[in-house]
């Protein structure tokens, strides 16, 4: 093997070795597993920076195996491929990139936009928000994204995409993420406030946080209504804290009516009337995680339990002795030895609740909202967002709720590296710190 060929094999497994990191922290954060905390990911995150590092120093050769592999390679080799353009500052390989993107593959459609939210210069924030004028809807998908993401000002942008295109959702989140968002509040309400009563639940829910989000009233409309629960979703109205729908969302609970979203949304107001409310859904199977999950967010009680949950069984792997096991119902393992992860949960045992209430109750006053066992306020907020034990659902409510309820604005989204995301935590620690 010459010297030019080993240095391009070299290059070409530090890209597949990218492409199965990226993969890999894709596919933790999709499932949300249990035995993972967020914390976790950095991990996998920190392998992937020697890998970048290696080819961002490796010259021309080290740019066409990646030029090459953007094109040959999977998804993930597109991935770090297009993080190297982003370093080289090589926007016309982007474009090249972007031009001949197939618009049926939404994995590599989410690696570049990945990519580009991760790495790219902040002197392409004009070409981003050049391709949100694009005929391509993927294109400019994209392009909304990535502006939400890095909050670039496209206000007016996202709003004349809007104003001449359906609705997309993407494009209502990045709107409601814009710097200036509240200087063009009456815009936004105009263009969104049609949206909240619209037959697509995502397109419905991004309309009501973005709304949210730019100090928009569009709340009040529904709670006299039976919009409030037909209609409407109950987490954006528990994040807007209106006295009525906190009524409302409380009665529905008791009502034995309530849904995943509603129990979430109790745990989100924290009001000690919810807590009876929830241990009695611990004893619905369905319901019952997410009830444990909300009694935490109000309590912050460390009943939590260690739960071995064994492998599942491939019988087309197994030997003829160990299908006859099974035939004749006898254990496949020795007791103890059965292959396995074990997972760190909350109790759904409603005694184990029942008496930690019991013991606890004096702590909570009827009329004030908890989190994590302390009155409501930005300090318990920034602590269930740095929570180990909070799940990206609750992290991103968490950081939703300190802008629209306290306005705390800064750059954060759960999908951050995590070291991104320290440092956002500790800029919010800082802001938040200087105002007590």
């Amino acid at each position: 093997m010459n010297q030019f060929k080993f240095i391009t094999t070299l290059y070409e497994e530090h890209l597949t070795e990218l492409s199965f990191l990226y993969s890999q922290r894709i596919y933790l954060m999709n499932q949300n597993q249990k035995e993972f905390f967020w914390i976790d990911y950095e991990k996998i995150e920190n392998r992937i920076e020697p890998h970048l590092d290696a080819l961002n120093i490796g010259g021309e050769i080290a740019l066409e195996v990646c030029q090459k592999q953007s094109i040959e390679g999977d998804f993930g080799e597109l991935y770090a491929a297009c993080c190297i353009f982003c370093r080289q500052k090589r926007l016309d390989l982007i474009c090249d990139v972007i031009e001949k993107i197939d618009s049926d593959d939404k994995d590599r459609i989410i690696a570049i936009t990945d990519a580009l939210k991760y790495e790219m210069p902040g002197s392409w924030e004009d070409y981003i928000k050049s391709l949100l004028a694009s005929k391509d809807q993927v294109i400019c998908s994209i392009a909304a994204k990535i502006c939400g993401f890095r909050r670039i000002n496209a206000e007016k942008e996202l709003i004349q995409y809007l104003s001449q295109h359906n609705p997309h959702p993407v494009f209502i989140w990045a709107l409601g993420r814009m710097p200036g968002r509240k200087t063009f509040s009456s815009e936004i309400t105009s263009i969104l406030f049609p949206y909240i009563n619209h037959k697509n639940e995502k397109i419905q829910y991004e309309s009501l946080i973005s709304l949210l989000r730019s100090g928009v009233d569009c709340v009040s409309a529904f709670v006299e209504s039976d919009k409030f629960t037909n209609n409407l979703p109950l987490i954006p109205a528990a994040l807007s804290f209106n006295p009525q729908c906190i009524a409302s969302l409380t009665e529905l609970a008791a009502q034995k009516k309530a849904s995943s979203d509603c129990l979430v949304a109790l745990g989100l107001i924290g009001n000690k009337t919810a807590l009876n409310i929830l241990i009695e859904y611990l004893s619905e199977e369905h319901l019952a995680e997410i009830a444990a999950i909300s009694l935490y967010l109000i309590t912050g009680a460390d009943l939590f339990e260690e739960v071995f949950i064994p492998e599942a069984i491939d019988e087309e792997l197994l030997f003829e002795d160990e299908l006859e096991k099974i035939k004749n119902g006898e254990p496949l393992y020795p007791s103890g030895k059965e292959p396995g992860t074990t997972e760190l949960r909350l109790s759904k045992k409603p005694e184990k609740w029942k008496n930690w209430l019991k013991e606890n109750n004096k702590r909570f006053l009827p009329e004030e909202f908890y989190r994590l066992g302390k009155p409501n306020s930005p300090v318990c907020l920034l602590e269930t967002i740095q929570s180990k034990h909070s799940s990206q659902l609750i992290r991103q409510l968490a950081y939703d709720e300190l802008v629209i309820r306290f306005d705390k604005d800064i750059t954060f989204e759960t999908e951050m590296f995590v070291k991104q995301q320290n440092d956002a935590i500790h800029e919010l620690k800082g802001i938040i710190c200087c105002e007590r």
